[in-house]
């Protein structure tokens, strides 16, 4: 190993360290925590700059940070102008992009060495089944306290640090392909991977989202048959870790109950709230298709064209993509769509990637993307090791 790989690996490290401590103080509501991430990610980056000038390190970009860098110009443009409602949220919006997009720019480096991008592969997974055990646990024992410790403010499904379950959900849609591949793939420890695997498939039947259920129904089929066809193992090698895993993944899901999921699935006309705000945001937009009303600023502007009293603050969408168009208008959409179409082809190809278009689905019909920068910041690391992921092959152990 050369100075150069030490050195990278070093900053990575601390980068995912920062990824970690963002992800289990989500649920703080004092902002010196949130500050305290966002500052962990601006040093970390600021430090592998540094590196990369006194040392000549190799520094890898791609197309996709075009459209990334553009949507930045596009929020400072909307400050320059005035155009924004409430210049404040813009501004702390501002910085929220900016950390994400540099977490997207720090994973790009894993490309100079597939060795520690499955490194880090092996450690997220790791560290997504850890937490899946503990929300599993902590929803059915805590009554609503996250860690047993801290008071949430709410009594049922608090999973881990996640207030909210779609979060928790959006996490393991990244997570769950990452240890369905490694089940296939890391030779010596293919049950160990086909167990986290099932467990955090089962913490989402725990979790009873419905569209999380139907997102990760599709990754549980997809990443198989993406396997398959794309002839990294012959059909009957798969049999194995699929039947392994299927049978796993029944008992857990057995065990944490089905219930509640089944509650949720009968429920009456599940999609009328998100419906209404819906039609709210087309008329948002058709009054400002182009400036839009300022980045981080629906919950100021959505008053105004509310159709209906929910009985609590809408300060989301409920629809990443919708909320996007309303905040940044018709180029802060089109420039996401871009960077989501460069997406799809690495994400395919490597396979182990393909939560981050699972994710990008599910911002049709929620917000992973929004309020938690810590999580937004996983799914940009994940996007950005997609993205660095050249070879379609790798060597596991």
């Amino acid at each position: 190993m050369n100075q150069q790989q030490r050195l990278l690996r070093r900053v990575l490290a601390v980068g995912g360290l920062v990824l970690v401590y963002g992800i289990v103080t989500l649920w703080a509501k004092n902002p010196w925590v949130a500050a305290a991430y966002a500052l962990g990610v601006y040093v970390t980056a600021i430090f592998w700059a540094m590196m990369v000038m006194v040392n000549r390190l190799p520094l890898r970009v791609g197309w996709a940070v075009v459209p990334l860098a553009l949507t930045l110009a596009l929020t400072v443009y909307q400050l320059a102008v005035h155009s924004t409602v409430y210049r404040s949220a813009t501004w702390n919006t501002l910085w929220e992009l900016a950390g994400s997009y540099l977490v997207f720019v720090l994973a790009l480096q894993l490309g100079n060495d597939v060795f520690l991008l499955m490194q880090a592969l092996r450690a997220f997974t790791i560290f997504a089944f850890l937490l899946s055990v503990q929300a599993t646990l902590q929803l059915f024992t805590s009554d609503g306290k996250i860690f047993w410790l801290f008071p949430s403010g709410y009594t049922d499904y608090v999973l881990g640090p996640f207030v909210y379950r779609n979060h928790y959900v959006a996490f393991i849609e990244l997570a769950l392909p990452v240890a369905l591949y490694l089940s296939f793939f890391s030779f010596r420890n293919r049950t160990a991977y086909s167990i986290m695997a099932a467990v955090m498939f089962s913490s989402v039947v725990a979790a009873a989202s419905r569209a999380g259920l139907l997102l990760v129904s599709v990754e549980i089929v997809a990443v198989p048959a993406m396997v398959i066809f794309a002839r990294k193992t012959s059909l009957r090698t798969a049999v194995a870790p699929i039947g392994k895993f299927a049978a796993l993944a029944t008992v857990a899901a057995l065990v944490v109950g089905l219930s509640g999921m089944w509650q949720r699935l009968v429920e009456a006309d599940p999609l009328f709230l998100r419906g209404q705000v819906l039609v709210s945001a087309l008329e948002m937009i058709g009054d400002r298709p182009i400036a839009g009303f300022g980045m981080g600023t629906w919950a100021v502007a959505y008053p105004g064209y509310a159709s209906f009293d929910p009985g609590s603050l809408m300060n989301q969408a409920h629809n990443d993509w919708a909320q996007l168009s309303v905040e940044g208008g018709v180029p802060a959409l089109a420039l996401m769509m871009l960077f989501a179409g460069m997406l799809v082809r690495p994400a395919l190809r490597t396979i182990w990637g393909l939560g981050v278009l699972v994710v990008l689905i599910h911002c049709l019909a929620d917000y992973p993307l929004h309020q938690r920068p810590a999580l937004a910041g996983v799914f940009y690391a994940l996007a950005g090791a997609v993205c660095a992921h050249r070879t379609t092959e790798a060597r596991f152990s």
